[in-house]
């Protein structure tokens, strides 16, 4: 008894190339990234936030700067952080200052908050007080959403 070589066609080949176990298991990578990207897009949730520099002296609050456009946004009992530390919102000024404002008050340290001469910022105070860099980047968490309402353009 003799075996013969069956010929293989070009289709039946080509399924027996991809249908290797490296392959198998590159499709079920994909897949669970797959599924783990639309769950997060229904289930996880992203942060709106607020960004900006921070005036920080231990023993006294912090003094955010918040640019006038954003401020309709903060309120106090939101969660700031500023470094590694975190505290929440204490009060929102009712006066916006100006560049010029802000520039008589701390003169050429007026450049370390990253204000704009253009715009006009409120001032919001924080219980944050042993940051140890003076002059700080804050975070201030305005909102949370789903991934699929924030990409869909449903949150301002």
């Amino acid at each position: 008894m003799t075996i013969k070589q069956i010929p293989v066609t070009t289709e039946e080949d080509k399924y027996l190339k991809t249908n290797t176990a490296g392959y198998r298991v590159l499709l079920l990578a994909v897949f669970v990234v797959f599924v783990g990207l639309l769950s997060w897009l229904f289930f996880g949730s992203y942060n709106i936030t607020v960004q900006g520099y921070a005036d920080v002296e231990e023993g006294i609050p912090a003094y955010l700067y918040v640019p006038a456009e954003d401020i309709d946004k903060i309120r106090p009992g939101m969660t700031v952080a500023i470094g590694t530390s975190y505290g929440t919102v204490q009060e929102v000024a009712e006066q916006y200052a100006t560049y010029e404002d802000l520039r008589s008050v701390y003169g050429p340290n007026v450049d370390k908050l990253h204000v704009s001469p253009d715009k006009s910022y409120y001032a919001v105070t924080a219980d944050i007080t042993e940051e140890p860099s003076a002059y700080a980047p804050f975070t201030v968490v305005v909102g949370t959403v789903s991934p699929i309402e924030y990409f869909s353009g449903g949150m301002e």
